[in-house]
């Protein structure tokens, strides 16, 4: 703060660096709040299985990651939103998404 109001009077002009001061002591009155964090939960899968959501696309159909879904021993839910509930266990998630992975960038 002693270097910046200087250099802002200098290189900006002295109402510039008044309004600087004024933003400095503004803030040193008001209270820190921190921001409220909503956390949704997305109901539908067991709290002892690992989940995603997938947004199905053009380049990502639903036909697609049902039978990964399948072929990995996972369980899906087409969701309110659009988006696919996938869980099931860490492993088999990880080889869905590479499977997926290696075919949409075919």
């Amino acid at each position: 703060e002693s270097q910046l109001i200087p250099m802002a009077d200098e290189y900006f002009g002295r109402e510039y660096a008044e309004a600087l001061m004024d933003k400095i002591a503004e803030a040193r009155r008001s209270e820190i709040s921190e921001p409220e964090l909503q956390m949704k939960l997305r109901a539908g899968a067991p709290r002892d299985k690992d989940w995603i959501r997938i947004k199905p696309t053009d380049i990502a159909p639903p036909d697609m990651i049902r039978e990964l879904c399948e072929r990995f021993g996972l369980k899906h839910e087409t969701q309110n939103d659009g988006y696919m509930l996938i869980y099931g266990d860490k492993e088999s998630i990880k080889r869905l998404i590479k499977e997926a992975a290696r075919r949409i960038a075919k």
